[in-house]
């Protein structure tokens, strides 16, 4: 079984339940970065591909 040592969420997630902690060994939780996300940038490589 793979499970990863640390399950990183956005800083949004701040006293929420994270699905998944239960399979990692730490949670952390990042502040956000301007004109950047994961969204963004899966429709940038999708548009590489494609």
């Amino acid at each position: 079984m793979i499970a990863p040592d640390t399950l990183v969420k956005g800083g949004d997630y701040e006293g929420k339940e994270v699905i998944g902690t239960e399979f990692a060994s730490e949670l952390k939780l990042v502040d956000f970065v301007d004109g950047k996300s994961t969204t963004k940038t899966i429709e940038k490589i999708k548009g590489q591909i494609c």
